[in-house]
């Protein structure tokens, strides 16, 4: 068994259950050939009592802190070639703004993928003996045989992951400039005022237009630093504080520097700005 966490994200169907719960079920992996050129076999989803006995609901793969966290997975289940998981957002815990700001926009359409962080149990390349025979079994078409290098066929999953910010600048620039999310949402993860807006809206336009995926990339883990900078951000004495920077007279914006330079130069060349 690899002891290396991967992960892979899907643009799944999600259907609100209960909005007043927080309850969002999602088809968190299927069968699809993804962009690596990999395929996850349904039936090899394995639960342990690692994740059983914590199944968290966390923003994009971080486990540095509670911050991170967004909920908890309350159901999962293997239906057909569709990994099926129900979630509740933390939308009762009032200090947990990024849960709030992840399932209002999931609600409204903005945030539509999840990821899923597993450990590959077994796995099968084309140059195995038995990939033919595992291709048979899994009822894979020609075209699907001819394209994948690897097949996950038994892994376990360790958590699923929202990806809030920092994965679609695109979808959190759209729900801003719309408005149809309160901007008290964005103010409480580190993303209000004057200069929230502009990272936002020129991370988001890099993202929508520039062809390279790796810019694109670059500009998402901006995003995400700036805000995560926001969040964890220590005050004197190393006490993390609740908003940094918009504390009482005389505190001192602790946050780490951003270099976003290069952004606003990509931004002007593809007109963004």
């Amino acid at each position: 068994m690899s002891t290396e966490t991967l992960s892979r994200t899907l643009a799944p169907e999600i259907r609100v259950l209960n909005a007043e719960k927080g309850l969002v079920e999602y088809i968190a992996s299927d069968e699809t050939l993804d962009s690596y050129a990999e395929i996850i076999r349904a039936a090899g989803w394995r639960f342990d009592q690692r994740f059983t006995s914590n199944p968290v609901f966390v923003d994009s793969h971080s486990y540095w802190g509670i911050r991170d966290v967004l909920g908890k997975v309350v159901e999962w289940k293997v239906d057909g070639k569709k990994l099926v998981e129900v979630v509740q957002w933390a939308i009762d815990v009032s200090e947990n703004a990024l849960a709030k700001l992840g399932f209002e926009m999931t609600a409204k359409g903005y945030l539509k993928a999840v990821s899923v962080g597993f450990l590959p149990v077994r796995s099968v390349r084309r140059e195995d003996t038995d990939f033919t025979r595992c291709c048979d079994e899994m009822g894979l078409d020609q075209g699907a045989r001819d394209s994948v290098r690897r097949i996950f066929w038994e892994q376990q999953q360790i958590e699923l992951s929202a990806c809030v910010i920092g994965a679609n600048p695109a979808a959190l620039a759209k729900a801003y400039d719309d408005r149809s999310i309160e901007r008290g949402l964005f103010d409480g993860v580190g993303l209000g005022g004057d200069e929230g807006a502009e990272v936002i809206g020129v991370a988001g336009g890099i993202f929508e237009r520039h062809p390279d995926e790796a810019v694109r990339k670059l500009a998402a883990l901006t995003l995400r630093s700036f805000a995560t900078g926001r969040l964890s951000a220590k005050g004197p004495g190393g006490r993390v504080t609740d908003q940094p920077g918009r504390g009482g007279a005389g505190q001192k914006d602790h946050r780490p520097h951003v270099d976003r330079r290069w952004m606003n130069n990509v931004a002007r060349e593809l007109g963004v700005i």
